[in-house]
């Protein structure tokens, strides 16, 4: 979210460290999709649901001023009743789907975007890449004027604090960039585990295990500040 990946609000007051999303209906791979990105604008705090249902909110959702992007161009509508819902891109690669003509006094929630705007497509989004790619959050920290970033190598839990206790249910895929909040990280170890504090969808804060490695290969790989190139809001570096 620059992307709707003004990474999510719900579960808490926005990661304070709120925890994340769990798993979606919809899997994390990629869908058909053009190679034109689609997205929307969000004018005001807006539900997301775990299928195109009225009963299906989630409890999370995007804040006033994130960026909303369509799987497909054009976007893949399904409908509840007489209430539509689009299939949007969000934080680790997933997929879920939002009111797509809901109103506040007569003022859409969702306005469409022209192709030139929609400048930062994520994995699964019309246009995005399909092995993930960096998330972008909706509140800032306090970060540095460069930003840091790891290369997720294996797909990786994500942890609403820095404990082993506190899986969120969700994940960063191969491919997806994590921003840290700080340069140098935030590390907080937690019974001999190191754990870094990354920016993640709706402008909240979680917690990524920094040393987790795989047959001896690392999990998370640290880049040069010259791929660190799209800091999400809440990222060390965000302008």
């Amino acid at each position: 979210m620059n992307f709707a990946l003004k990474l999510f609000r719900g579960l808490s007051a926005s990661l304070g460290v709120a925890l994340l999303i769990g798993p979606l209906a919809t899997p994390a791979t990629a869908q058909t999709k053009s190679s034109t990105p689609y997205c929307f604008a969000v004018k005001d705090t807006l539900s997301v649901f775990s299928r195109p249902a009225a009963n299906a909110a989630m409890g999370d959702r995007f804040n006033q001023g994130d960026i909303a992007y369509a799987t497909t161009n054009p976007p893949t509508v399904r409908f509840d009743g007489n209430r539509a819902f689009v299939q949007v891109a969000i934080y680790g690669g997933r997929t879920a789907w939002v009111p797509r003509l809901s109103t506040i006094d007569g003022v859409p929630l969702l306005v469409d975007l022209s192709s030139d705007q929609c400048t930062n497509p994520p994995a699964n989004a019309a246009g995005g890449r399909a092995t993930g790619g960096p998330t972008t959050g909706g509140t800032t920290g306090t970060s540095g004027t460069v930003p840091y970033c790891y290369l997720v190598q294996r797909q990786t839990s994500v942890f609403s604090r820095p404990s082993p206790s506190a899986a969120s249910g969700d994940s960063f895929n191969a491919g997806d960039i994590a921003y840290a909040t700080t340069n140098p990280p935030t590390a907080v170890v937690y019974g001999g585990r190191s754990f870094i504090q990354v920016a993640i969808y709706g402008g909240r804060k979680a917690w990524v295990p920094q040393r987790s490695t795989i047959d001896g290969a690392p999990i998370l790989v640290d880049l040069s500040t010259d791929q660190c190139n799209n800091p999400p809001i809440g990222a060390a570096g965000r302008r």
